[in-house]
């Protein structure tokens, strides 16, 4: 009798563990996604997300929290510590149109889940190597300078409109089936270099004219007060 309640007692235990592990299990078809450490490891993501998109503080985003997820606004700063390393959880916000992520620590991206996305900014993550982009073809506008990235496919993103790769180490990129009547606007300023002079980054002439008065006028100003002085 004892060992056949022993059974039955660890049988209770299985189902109670499935059942407990099914919860963790998370999606984003219509269902609800549990904001833990298994669907967002990284804290300060996870932790953004609480905040900005989990309205009933339940701990859950349910199926109309998901769908209502247009922008993810996380650009980092040169002086903050906390940098977001992961962005794992990022493929359940299926709506997503917007996502700002420069000046993280990101080492990967991707984005393939995000289909409606039409702005992605993710420069200056610096240990950035790995983009996935070819299943957005909604996209519009994307910003993937200052990164260490050697290969750049957006063959898949016929609407793209605006494209930014300075500063990376690429050695293919994969655009031919980009409209031509896109006209992309591509910065490409040496992709190996990164411009960190003072002279304002800018197409604008006329800025740069005011610039440089600006200098002449301020050297001028300080060799007058050497000579005083």
């Amino acid at each position: 009798m004892k060992k056949i309640l022993t059974n039955i007692v660890m049988i209770f235990v299985l189902i109670l563990l499935s059942l407990s592990g099914g919860t963790n299990t998370a999606y984003a078809d219509g269902t609800s996604v549990t904001i833990d450490e298994i669907n967002f490891p990284d804290h300060i993501f996870r932790n953004y997300v609480s905040e900005e998109f989990d309205r009933d503080s339940n701990g859950i985003l349910d199926a109309i929290e998901i769908e209502d997820i247009k922008t993810v606004s996380i650009r980092g700063s040169f002086i903050s510590d906390l940098e977001i390393v992961s962005l794992k959880g990022i493929e359940f916000f299926t709506e997503l149109t917007d996502l700002d992520c420069a000046f993280q620590s990101l080492t990967e991206l991707d984005v393939s889940k995000n289909t409606k996305l039409v702005t992605l900014i993710c420069c200056d993550n610096h240990q950035l190597a790995e983009l996935n982009v070819p299943m957005t073809p909604a996209l519009e506008y994307l910003d993937c300078s200052y990164n260490q990235l050697t290969e750049l496919d957006i063959s898949k993103n016929p609407v793209l409109l605006h494209l930014d790769y300075r500063g990376n180490n690429l050695t293919l990129l994969n655009k031919e089936s980009v409209s031509t009547d896109n006209k992309v606007n591509t910065d490409t300023d040496k992709s190996e270099e990164k411009d960190t002079s003072s002279v304002p980054q800018t197409n604008d002439t006329s800025h740069l004219i005011i610039w440089m008065f600006v200098t002449i006028f301020a050297t001028t100003i300080l060799n007058k007060l050497r000579k005083e002085y």
